[in-house]
């Protein structure tokens, strides 16, 4: 589980819902570039879900502290008295949906490779090459005791 919600994280520090969903307010922080921000992160432009995994066992507490410093480096639904309210729905409704996907499908694409390249000048996120792909039902009833008489 801890890597599923690292993975949520990730695709939400990548493509952040927060220019869809602002509140009409003076000022405004458009979060997509502090999440971005080459100075914040390490391969800004990859996606890299082991950056958000706990450290190890031996660190004595120190990741704690290093979370706390860097708290506003991470702002997919903005923060403070201003931020999202259902956050925490959209991380599990999102971990779960992601879940069930890998948990139940086998997923067959079309190619060799998919071309990961995104539409510029979109507010949603789009792909420039759309994805080709067919969900492979991984078990003829994945669910056995939901059978109706």
């Amino acid at each position: 589980m801890p890597y599923l919600q690292a993975v949520v994280k990730e695709a939400l520090r990548l493509h952040p819902p927060g220019p869809l969903v602002i509140r009409p307010s003076v000022t405004g922080l458009c979060c997509k570039p502090v999440m971005r921000d080459p100075y914040l992160w390490e391969d800004p432009e990859e996606f890299k879900p082991e950056r958000f995994l706990p450290a190890s066992p031996r660190s004595g507490g120190q990741e704690d502290e290093m979370i706390k410093e860097e708290v506003l480096k991470y702002i997919p639904f903005g923060s403070g008295r201003r931020g999202c309210p259902g956050s925490n729905l959209a991380y599990l409704s999102a971990g779960i949906a992601i879940g069930v996907m890998v948990q139940c499908f086998d997923w067959k694409i079309e190619g060799d490779k998919v071309n990961m390249e995104e539409a510029r000048g979109t507010m949603m996120v789009a792909m420039a090459h759309p994805l080709k792909c067919t969900p492979l039902l991984r078990y003829p009833n994945p669910l056995p005791s939901l059978v109706f008489v």
